[in-house]
């Protein structure tokens, strides 16, 4: 069994350089220059990732993949996902994050009936492999979008929502496979609702004293409840989750701040009371000292 992800996490949120009129977002990243994990979110887009360079392990509520070089996954909208660099040298990759309202407006109902809600319904993610003719040739769809998005030549946009419009069709060629079409409609699960709003609820409430009592009663479930569905989506319980998303926020803070840091008002910001457990918190999560992190943050410079 692959070792747990060991994730710092946060809430929904809008990819980076989405925009109302152009939906689309088109991103490379590399994670010898982020921290090693990307926290839990999930949003309203589709996102497709392929990895450029080294080895990327992708989990979900119901799924642990393990990515390497010219690999791919489709993740569906509102999927809860995390990613983590497992490679012992840089990660790269490449992401894709788009509104199916791109290409089909919500207001052309007999279009989203036939096209649009068969492929919403049918995944939560998809692997995409070079070594399988369909997966390769959405993956050469993939670098088109890439590729035009990149160079931002004149005109982009349409050459992107012409490449999105045969995206899809991929999809629903694949969907309307027989034996595909078969399987049931994927719907988000009771433990999936309750986690975004558990985890809604807590990245709200943070720096507060926040208690297993008020969790609970943030989804209307008992503490006991609250503490298995946490266990069973996130493999972790909600004080844990808490710890880790403190320790985020935190370091984000670091990251951002452009004077002088005061390790025990940082603490007290993030929630912690006592500085001395703030920074055994934190050495457990970052694997060094606040001190030490502020360190590596400034050489960086």
């Amino acid at each position: 069994m692959a070792k747990e992800m060991n994730s710092i996490y946060t809430k929904k949120y809008v990819p980076e350089g989405m925009q109302q009129e152009y939906p689309v977002s088109v991103c490379f990243t590399d994670f010898s220059f982020t921290t090693e994990n990307t926290h839990w979110h999930w949003h309203d887009e589709i996102e497709l990732l392929i990895v450029n360079s080294g080895s990327l392990r992708v989990q979900t509520e119901t799924d642990l993949l393990d990515l390497s070089a010219g690999q791919g996954i489709i993740i569906n909208q509102n999927t809860v996902h995390a990613f983590q660099s497992i490679s012992p040298k840089a990660c790269t990759c490449y992401t894709i994050a788009f509104s199916p309202r791109f290409f089909l407006e919500p207001s052309q109902l007999s279009m989203t009936a036939k096209f649009l809600h068969p492929v919403l319904s049918s995944f939560h993610i998809l692997l995409l492999d070079v070594e399988n003719a369909w997966d390769e040739e959405v993956l050469n769809i993939v670098d088109d979008i890439i590729a035009i998005n990149m160079t931002k030549k004149p005109g982009f946009e349409l050459v992107t929502k012409g490449y999105l419009c045969q995206l899809w069709f991929k999809l629903y060629e694949k969907i309307s496979d027989t034996q595909f079409s078969e399987k049931p409609a994927v719907t988000l699960s009771v433990d999936n609702e309750r986690i975004k709003s558990a985890i809604t609820y807590i990245e709200e409430n943070y720096a507060d004293n926040v208690t297993l009592d008020e969790i609970a009663a943030s989804v209307h479930v008992s503490k006991s409840e609250c503490c298995r569905f946490f266990k069973r989506t996130l493999k972790m319980t909600p004080f844990e989750y808490l710890m880790k998303y403190r320790i985020y926020v935190a370091s984000q803070l670091m990251i951002e701040s452009t004077e002088k840091i005061s390790i025990s008002s940082l603490a007290l910001s993030v929630g912690f009371n006592n500085a001395s457990y703030f920074n055994k918190v934190f050495k457990k999560y970052m694997n060094c000292t606040p001190k030490e992190y502020i360190a590596s943050l400034q050489k960086g410079k």
